[in-house]
């Protein structure tokens, strides 16, 4: 809270000469890529969900939908804004002067890289597949751990796909006009807990291990170091804030999209 209070005065000053680290941050972590990933990935996301949940007649006017829902502007804003909310100034210079350099382009290279080779199911079973058959043992693999450590990345994942899941049930209850029972599919998502955490830490040791292969042991450790950093942890709180708050409205509006498509084919 003192830190929040801080940023705020900050701001009454110079409410002008502040904005710009946040965008030099968000330029220098080439969110703007991130973004065309991610609404990537989210179109792909919706045409599964017009084969599996409406057999595909939802068609040309809900793939409509789904690109309003993964606009890049609201994606991007969204990111953006959580940065400004949880970094003070010398926090997102900190952060620009990290991913500015040599080691923290290649780090966001290769996870952008890794991301999209994911698109590929058989890319993405193979490196799961290798991470776990690695061992505890994989010098590599003990530093993709304590990276997962440093920020939390199982228990932060699981917390916000049980939230998504949750947001999307709602929406979908909602686009149908019928009652919800809220508790009940809370708890329904709360029951299965065990299991998404053990989907999402294979998840993320494999797609951690996969993508950072190439870097050395000093790059490795240069961004776990950055990681316990009071930067690298701020900035952490701000990316899965964003995150949380994007997906949790996306996936409402993915219900609702998908909601109305399923009463429309009922009348």
């Amino acid at each position: 809270m003192r830190r929040v209070w801080a940023v705020l005065c900050l701001w009454l000053v110079t409410p002008v000469a502040a904005e710009p680290a946040y965008d030099d941050l968000a330029r220098a972590m080439r969110l703007t890529e991130v973004v065309e990933i991610l609404r990537e990935e989210g179109l792909r996301y919706g045409a599964t969900l017009d084969t599996e949940l409406l057999e595909g007649a939802g068609g040309a006017f809900f793939a409509a939908q789904v690109a309003r829902i993964y606009a890049p502007d609201r994606m991007h804003a969204a990111l953006r804004d959580a940065l400004s909310d949880h970094l003070n100034p010398e926090q997102a210079a900190a952060a620009t002067a990290f991913f500015s350099t040599a080691t923290g382009q290649t780090i966001l290279t290769l996870e952008n890289s890794a991301r999209r080779a994911f698109a590929d199911d058989g890319i993405e079973e193979m490196a799961l597949d290798r991470a776990e058959e690695a061992g505890e043992s994989d010098p590599r693999l003990g530093q993709v751990a304590a990276y997962v450590a440093a920020n939390d990345l199982i228990g932060q994942n699981v917390t916000g796909a049980i939230s998504a899941d949750f947001q999307f049930y709602r929406g979908l209850s909602d686009g149908q006009g019928t009652a919800r029972d809220d508790g009940a599919v809370l708890a329904s998502l709360l029951e299965a807990r065990d299991e998404t955490e053990a989907e999402t830490r294979r998840w993320v040791m494999g797609f951690l291990y996969f993508a950072y292969a190439p870097l050395d042991d000093a790059q490795m450790q240069a961004n776990i170091d950055f990681s316990l950093s009071p930067a690298g942890q701020a900035l952490n709180t701000a990316l899965f804030d964003g995150f949380d708050r994007l997906y949790g409205a996306i996936s409402y509006d993915l219900g609702r999209a998908v909601g109305f498509a399923l009463k429309a084919s009922d009348i």
